[in-house]
């Protein structure tokens, strides 16, 4: 299993990196949005939601438009803290594959897959909470696009999208579950 891990990020990074040489005439959405996130299981012992913000660039492939990668970069605070946590900030870096599937002409269904890893910047009374932790992510999404004209003209479009992460430390697996609401810019 972790042989299949290690191939699937090598090849999902290789798109990511190879993707300027490959994508001339191709699709690029820059996007701003809002993620909320709610702690279920385990990890709402310590925390029970997120609220912040994020950037992504979204680019599908002019010879595959139906497939396409994701960078994002995530801020959030988590809120409804356990007593001993003072504070507690989480930042996550994610790359991507997704599906590009029109819904007509301004409505796009994107299911996405994305790996990365994910910061958290916790100050405890708790010696053993305190400090700056990294633990890998796995998201997936479903993001629905919705814009005023044809989608494959340049200009902007409103995002939905619910979410669930996966997150893994030494010895537990946690969820979130949430949602992502924003804008994105077609260049």
């Amino acid at each position: 299993m972790k042989k299949m891990c290690k191939i699937l990020v090598a090849i999902l990074f290789a798109l990511v990196l190879a993707y300027p040489v490959m994508a001339k005439d191709s699709n690029v959405d820059i996007s701003l949005y809002s993620v909320t996130r709610f702690s279920v299981g385990e990890l709402a012992k310590y925390s029970s939601w997120s609220l912040g913000g994020g950037i992504a660039a979204e680019g599908t492939f002019s010879f595959f438009p139906l497939l396409g990668i994701s960078g994002r970069a995530e801020f959030a605070p988590m809120i409804g803290l356990h007593a001993d946590i003072k504070s507690w900030m989480n930042a996550a870096f994610t790359a991507g594959l997704y599906l590009n599937l029109p819904l007509g002409k301004t409505f796009i269904l994107r299911p996405e897959l994305g790996y990365g890893v994910q910061l958290h910047i916790v100050d405890s009374t708790n010696k053993n909470l305190a400090g700056i932790f990294a633990d890998q992510i796995v998201q997936f999404s479903g993001t629905v696009k919705i814009a005023p004209k044809p989608l494959q003209a340049k200009g902007f479009s409103f995002d939905v999208a619910p979410l669930y992460t996966l997150l893994t430390e030494k010895t537990a697996v946690l969820h979130y579950l949430g949602f992502r609401l924003g804008l994105s810019y077609q260049l």
